[in-house]
């Protein structure tokens, strides 16, 4: 059995909204875990609660790049 990358859950460290896990890594700008993330199947079109996609959220421009691909 695996892990669903895609599913949502509160993340009551930053609102109420519902994060995944992208959107968690794309906001803390970590590259190496939003290329994991991706290559083990995240999908990063998830929207969260606000209507936000991990792209929304990134820190850097190689996250960016990363989730434009």
């Amino acid at each position: 059995t695996g892990v669903d990358l895609n599913t949502q859950h509160p993340d009551g460290a930053v609102s109420d909204s519902t994060n995944t896990p992208l959107h968690g890594v794309a906001r803390k700008g970590d590259v190496t875990a939003v290329r994991l993330l991706l290559r083990n199947g995240a999908n990063p079109e998830v929207r969260n609660r606000e209507g936000l996609r991990s792209i929304d959220l990134r820190k850097n421009k190689q996250v960016r790049a990363l989730l434009k691909a």
